[in-house]
C-alpha cells in the first residue's frame, strides 16, 4: 500500500524512519508485519481538520481511500530564563539544578515533538543578595494566588520577584518586553512538603514565575538522575504555564499528578505524553 498526504506541502511522511519523516510518498510493507508511520508538518497553516493521508494499491496506484489524517500545530518559541535562588544572609543555597543543555533537551524531547513548541533556555546564574527568607526557615513560601503589588500572602516570592525583574534585570526586564520570556526559579525547598513545584496555570500569568525544588531526600534509582527528573518535573511545569491542568491518573503523561515523596514513582517515571486536547491548549497563541 502507498500513502499520500493531500498535500505535501504541509505534510510528509517516513516508514520504519522516525528521524526522517521528510518523503512525499511511502510505500508500507504487505508482509503482514508491524511498520511505524512517522508524520512531520510544515509551515503554519493547516486546515482544521487535518491533512488527510490517502491510500493507493502500489502496483497498480487505484485508489483506496483515506487512512488517517495529521494535524499540523503552528511553530511556537518559548524562552526559559532559569535562575538558581538562595539566600546568603541565611546561608540557603539553590542546591543542584539541570544544565540549561540537559533542560532544554527535555523539553524539546516532550514539546517540540508532540506540539511543535521549541523551548531555549537562558542560565542566569545565581541570585543570593536579596534576603526573602522572612520565616527563617531555610525553605520558600509561595501562594498559589499572586497577590501583588502588596505580597501579603507572597511574601517571600512575590518580593523576591520583584528584586529579579527590577535590580537583577536591567530595565526593563525581558520578562515584560518579549512576550515569549518565562522565568523559571529553582529553589532548595518549599515549607509545604508536599510541593515539588508551583506554576500559577495559563499563559495570561506568563509574567508570575515557576518554581522547581531541588532538595529530595529519596535516591531515585532506576537510572534516573535527580537532575534529568528536574528537568522533566519543569516539563510538567512549563505544561502548567501554556494551560495544561492536571488530568486523570495516567503515569505516562507528562501533566499527571507528581506523586511527593514516591521515590519508587520519581525513579520509574519521567513521563512525556500529551494527549491531543493538551498539545492543541498548548500551541495556542
Amino acid at each position: 500500500m502507498k500513502l499520500i498526504p493531500a498535500d505535501t506541502n504541509v505534510l510528509t511522511l517516513s516508514v520504519d524512519d522516525p528521524a526522517n519523516p521528510t518523503q512525499s510518498s511511502v510505500v508500507v510493507p504487505g508482509d503482514g508485519g508491524k511498520h511505524v508511520i512517522t508524520l512531520r508538518g510544515h509551515g503554519t497553516v493547516s486546515p482544521p481538520k487535518g491533512i488527510q493521508v490517502l491510500s493507493y494499491n502500489a502496483d497498480t496506484n487505484a485508489f483506496l481511500g483515506s487512512v488517517f489524517q495529521g494535524v499540523v500545530a503552528p511553530y511556537r518559541f518559548w524562552q526559559v530564563h532559569k535562575f538558581e535562588i538562595g539566600d546568603a544572609a541565611r546561608n540557603i543555597n539553590p542546591g543542584t539544578t539541570p544544565t540549561t543543555t540537559e533542560l532544554v533537551g527535555e523539553l524539546n524531547r516532550i514539546f517540540r515533538t508532540q506540539a511543535n513548541i521549541e523551548f531555549g533556555a537562558l542560565d542566569r546564574g545565581l541570585v543570593n543578595a536579596f534576603d526573602w527568607d522572612k520565616d527563617r526557615d531555610g525553605k520558600m513560601h509561595f501562594a498559589k494566588h499572586w497577590d501583588d503589588p502588596a505580597f501579603v500572602e507572597n511574601y517571600e516570592a512575590g518580593p523576591l520577584h520583584n528584586y529579579i525583574t527590577q535590580t537583577v534585570d536591567t530595565p526593563p526586564s525581558p520578562l515584560s518586553g518579549q512576550p515569549w520570556t518565562i522565568y523559571l526559579y529553582y529553589v532548595n525547598n518549599f515549607d509545604n512538603d508536599s510541593t515539588e513545584g508551583l506554576t500559577v496555570l495559563g499563559k495570561d500569568h506568563r509574567e508570575i514565575p515557576s518554581l522547581v525544588k531541588t532538595n529530595y531526600s529519596q535516591v531515585l534509582g532506576g537510572g534516573v538522575s535527580l537532575t534529568s527528573f528536574m528537568s522533566n518535573l519543569t516539563a510538567h511545569e512549563m505544561g502548567h504555564k501554556l494551560g495544561l491542568p492536571h488530568p486523570p491518573v495516567d503515569r505516562t503523561r507528562l501533566m499527571n499528578y507528581f506523586n511527593p515523596g514516591n521515590a519508587l514513582f520519581k525513579a520509574q517515571n519521567i513521563p512525556c505524553r500529551l494527549v491531543m486536547k493538551e498539545w492543541k491548549t498548548a500551541n495556542l497563541p
